[in-house]
């Protein structure tokens, strides 16, 4: 799971101004995995938007722990640019057969690699 949180820091060297919370200071981008146990933790100043933030948080999480499969996120976060950055991240996933199982037949987007049935 990932999330920020902004908090303030008048005294920070570097420091932003979180519109949606109105806050100047600094944000917190963490993930943790389902227990609560804490992964990774990137600091920012309040102003870097959340999917900024987490495309950090991914590299980190995708270095040290390269067996991660899922990742849960808000609304805050561009699903698009996570969906991408985690692609490219993790392409080895597609060594795995259930990736290679999902990728050859998608009924929801009607796209098959089957033969057609008409």
């Amino acid at each position: 799971m990932i999330d920020s949180q902004s908090v303030k820091a008048p005294q920070a060297k570097t420091r932003g101004y979180d519109a949606g919370k109105k806050i100047v200071g600094r944000k917190r981008h963490i993930a943790v995995d389902t227990d609560g146990r804490l992964l990774m933790v990137n600091l920012t100043p309040a102003d870097i938007s959340d999917s900024a933030g987490a495309q950090a948080v991914l590299d980190g999480i995708r270095k040290r722990w390269p067996w991660v499969k899922h990742l849960f996120a808000d609304g805050a976060y561009d699903r698009l640019k996570l969906m991408d950055k985690a692609a490219a991240s993790w392409s080895r996933s597609s060594a795995d057969p259930m990736t290679r199982r999902a990728s050859k037949s998608c009924p929801a987007a009607g796209l098959s690699s089957g033969p057609s049935a008409g």
